[in-house]
């Protein structure tokens, strides 16, 4: 354990690199900073040291971990309309974990995936070339990213990720077809340790304690550059540090685990080329599995934008129905029993404070997530 602590210490004092200033006015960075997570966008957009199926974005060594959820997700859109008549924003991603080999005693090696697409479109970078006919087409540009995330895991006594991310984006101008393209790669790490399983709150084993502290780091954007009129223009490299608790309750029931309440608070630094270090602050808190609520706050240059957001879990709905069924469990409809342990639908909206410049409609999206069952 003390070398446990020791590792832990030193990542929370890694130091941050600072990279000289993109060129004002290029848009093609900026995107590479807007989180496709709504859940990460409603704690302020702390991600790093969290696992889930968006992991990748803020750290693809926390997706290394993401084949202990034991399901694959499919979110077929998540993103924003208008966010202040600024831009539109777009993502779609697939996440699927392959669990590699399983030990006793509750050991394991896994192995996830993602593949992920995002769009943004500038509306005021839209223009009206004359020269050609129809007079007055209109000249769209549109940036993109699609991403390729592997991450690696273990999970023992510690629980550890790795992970790495191949990312080609660029700008596409639709009036005929040019576009640009460029290849970057992130790289990061988690270390989780599973406190809970050494605690017992009954003497039944019915209700169990969760206490899962998590420290995780990522390196985005490296070694890409763009050429912009001739000109080479580095994007937005940034280095992120993160720590999370997850705290709560889980029961084991006879239609499976059951979290009945959990509580995630989280802190993480953002260091970006160009832009002073960015404090972010989050908690999320969960009921039954079925409803998630959220608020974070986002520290830059000693402006503080506040956040929040909230998730709808089909899967916890039907299982805080099964709980408040008293028939027996063995007759129970098979329907219910498969809504609410493998097929599950997840609604999320995340918001920032529109007092704030960061004035927009919300992020949404939707998910459908099937769980596999293969880890006990």
């Amino acid at each position: 354990m003390k070398k446990i602590a020791v590792i832990i210490i030193i990542l929370i004092y890694l130091p941050g690199i600072i990279f000289s200033q993109t060129k004002v006015g290029t848009t093609q960075g900026e995107f590479l900073l807007i989180s496709p997570s709504i859940r990460s966008n409603g704690m302020g957009q702390v991600g790093t040291a969290l696992v889930d199926e968006y992991s990748f974005y803020y750290n693809p060594g926390s997706l290394g971990l993401y084949y202990l959820k034991d399901e694959f997700s499919i979110t077929p859109w998540s993103g924003t309309n208008d966010m202040g008549g600024k831009f539109t924003y777009d993502h779609q991603s697939f996440s699927i974990p392959l669990l590699l080999k399983q030990y006793s005693k509750g050991k394991s090696i896994g192995i996830s995936g993602v593949l992920s697409s995002n769009k943004y479109r500038n509306p005021k970078m839209e223009e009206t070339d004359y020269n050609r006919v129809p007079t007055g087409r209109t000249i769209r540009f549109e940036n993109f990213d699609y991403n390729i995330s592997l991450g690696f895991g273990y999970s023992g006594l510690v629980e550890i990720g790795t992970g790495f991310s191949v990312k080609k984006f660029g700008e596409k101008v639709n009036i005929n077809d040019y576009s640009t393209s460029y290849l970057a790669y992130d790289f990061g790490g988690i270390i989780r340790i599973p406190l809970g399983k050494y605690f017992q709150l009954s003497s039944s084993e019915k209700y169990n304690l969760i206490l899962l502290p998590s420290i995780g780091f990522s390196y985005s954007n490296i070694d890409s550059k763009i050429k912009l009129d001739g000109d080479s223009y580095p994007f937005p490299k940034t280095y992120r540090t993160g720590f999370a608790v997850t705290c709560g309750v889980n029961r084991s029931a006879s239609f499976g685990h059951w979290e009945i309440g959990t509580l995630v608070p989280a802190i993480e630094i953002e260091k970006t080329k160009g832009i002073k270090h960015i404090s972010k602050y989050g908690v999320e808190l969960g009921i039954v599995e079925a409803f998630y609520l959220r608020l974070g706050s986002k520290e830059v240059e000693n402006i503080s934008v506040s956040t929040w957001g909230f998730t709808i879990n089909s899967g916890g709905i039907f299982k805080t129905i099964l709980a408040l069924k008293s028939t027996d469990p063995d007759k129970l409809n098979k329907t219910i029993n498969f809504l609410a342990n493998r097929l599950t639908f997840q609604y999320s909206m995340a918001n920032y404070n529109h007092d704030s410049s960061y004035d927009n409609d919300p992020f949404r999206g939707f998910s459908i997530k099937y769980k596999l069952s293969r880890l006990n």
